[in-house]
């Protein structure tokens, strides 16, 4: 269904463009997606939810800054609500994408023994591995920083990018499973509420307040 080892290094490529040439990345990201998985429908939403995770670091940096104002706090964590739930909604098509591709070959088989982690879910692990790959290298290079905050960062830049790379080998070989029958998962909802007006009491009380 995928290569995880395209994937792995697309990522990486996309976070090190975007750190370079943030604007032209994002205009020109999904259609320069270079293919990862069987159709271009499954390309873009991967592209788009690894987009969402890099916006999603970079605006949580910036509600950590100690010296910006609470009304800018304010602001960012609005942000941040939207791109978790685009990023929950991302994770979830991609599965959804990949359950229509094995449908067409009458899979996944219900008695195969059931994966409790949706690959989605594994793709969006390694997008945030990619940014923390990117960040933890920057910190191992930084210059006006002390030998020691170096190599600290350099000995965990290695566990990351070993992590890494034992997930994108878990990956492919939960696709191979998938795609002999040998192997299922289950679509669940994550159901989200804390941006629903219906299911998140503040929010509901607050344009109750509005109205009178």
């Amino acid at each position: 269904m995928l290569s995880a080892r395209r994937l792995v290094d697309w990522q990486a490529e996309m976070v090190d463009a975007w750190h370079l040439d943030q604007s032209t990345v994002e205009r020109s990201l999904v259609g320069g997606l270079r293919s990862v998985g069987r159709t271009p429908e499954l390309d873009r939403a991967i592209s788009e939810e690894h987009l969402v995770n890099i916006r999603l670091w970079h605006e949580e940096d910036e509600a950590r800054r100690p010296s910006v104002a609470d009304h800018v706090v304010a602001a960012t964590k609005r942000r941040i609500d939207v791109l978790n739930q685009q990023r929950n909604d991302l994770i979830e098509r991609i599965d959804d994408v990949l359950l229509e591709l094995l449908a067409e070959s009458n899979l996944p088989r219900a008695t195969a023994p059931l994966h409790s982690e949706t690959p989605a879910a594994i793709i969006d692990r390694l997008s945030v591995l990619a940014l923390k790959v990117y960040h933890m290298r920057e910190e191992a290079d930084r210059s006006d920083a002390q030998e020691a905050h170096r190599t600290l960062c350099r000995e965990r830049l290695e566990v990351l990018e070993r992590q890494r790379d034992d997930l994108a080998a878990c990956l492919d070989a939960l696709s191979i499973d998938l795609e002999a029958g040998n192997k299922r998962f289950q679509r669940y909802r994550q159901f989200k509420m804390y941006n629903d007006p219906e299911m998140n009491p503040a929010i509901r009380s607050a344009i109750e307040q509005r109205k009178q």
